[in-house]
């Protein structure tokens, strides 16, 4: 009987793991318990995806609908300082463009590529470039190709396509924010505009070079954009997925798992002290009227240190549910 006993309690541990694990992969979630007279709501949003998602989130209209209050991390009538986050929820078509002598685009007859790198990693370039490219020519210079890397990358991330490209993108925080001023919502916040802009600010100074490159260096840099450019892409399709299918935890630890590469984080971003500070405001708020928290995804789950805000909450003693 005592072997039994055992053996369906082993076989119970693991479904009973995955259930926690399953319970948590989700997008949104209904926070009630703890003294809470009507339930208070948590979205977690991804800067790279359309406003227009939320649409399709189950339940998410009714309860916005419903809702009185909504909360975003910081004050959205500022915008953000000019970083690379910034160009980054921008479509290409809303960059002016500048016109370029062809000096500045094309290299110097005695500087190509094969010259610099060898014939063989020069038609690597050519080769991945023009799969990306179809325009480019063999004599672009580096810099220049890069750019336009930059811009098919950021083309692929923002999920721009022939079909919205008209569309200018404006991310899911900042779609409900217009939203909820449009429609007479109260609007409160988790933390001072200076303090993201802060962040944004050294993000911004992190990236500048710390040296005058050399053409060879520029070179070799392309080099390996060309060669990271399928996998990256493909990593952000299915980040994309992710989200559009509700899987909220599981993105985070897709996320996780070399976030830097894809340029969607950053070392300076704070998650685990923003959080602490956030708990404090987020109890005072949903005890003081019903609200729709809007904040990043990462700050829901286990990340960079953070257990996630859906675990403080439980922590709390509050019953942290998702909606799907």
């Amino acid at each position: 009987m005592i072997k039994k006993i055992i053996l369906i309690c082993l076989l119970l541990l693991p479904a009973g793991l995955y259930a926690q694990s399953a319970d948590n992969n989700a997008i949104f979630f209904k926070i009630s318990g703890n003294g809470l007279k009507s339930p208070s709501y948590l979205l977690g949003s991804f800067h790279i995806m359309r406003g227009e998602t939320v649409k399709s989130i189950p339940g998410f209209e009714r309860i916005y609908t419903e809702i009185p209050q909504v909360c975003f991390e910081t004050d959205m009538n500022h915008t953000p300082s000019n970083t690379g986050i910034e160009a980054l929820t921008q479509s290409p078509q809303s960059n002016k463009k500048t016109k370029l002598t062809a000096e500045e685009i094309l290299l110097p007859a005695d500087s190509t590529y094969d010259k610099i790198m060898g014939e063989e990693k020069a038609a690597e370039i050519d080769s991945l470039m023009k799969v990306v490219y179809p325009m480019y020519v063999s004599n672009m210079r580096p810099g220049y190709a890069a750019m336009i890397m930059q811009m098919m990358y950021s083309i692929q991330m923002l999920g721009i396509t022939q079909e919205n490209m008209q569309q200018e993108f404006v991310s899911i925080d900042y779609y409900l924010h217009a939203q909820a001023v449009r429609d007479g919502k109260l609007i409160e916040m988790l933390e001072p505009f200076a303090v993201q802009d802060s962040i944004l600010k050294k993000m911004k100074a992190k990236k500048m070079p710390l040296k005058q490159q050399t053409l060879a260096d520029k070179m070799n840099e392309l080099y390996k954009l060309c060669h990271t450019y399928g996998e990256k892409s493909d990593r952000i399709q299915k980040l994309r997925q992710l989200y559009q299918t509700g899987k909220g935890e599981e993105l985070i630890n897709e996320l996780s798992d070399g976030n830097n590469s894809l340029g969607l984080s950053s070392s300076l971003m704070d998650v685990k002290g923003r959080n602490m500070k956030w708990m404090k405001r987020i109890v005072q708020i949903i005890h003081a009227k019903p609200t729709l928290i809007v904040v990043g995804l990462a700050h829901l789950f286990a990340y960079k240190g953070s257990e996630g805000i859906i675990s403080d909450l439980r922590n709390l003693g509050y019953k942290v549910e998702p909606i799907m």
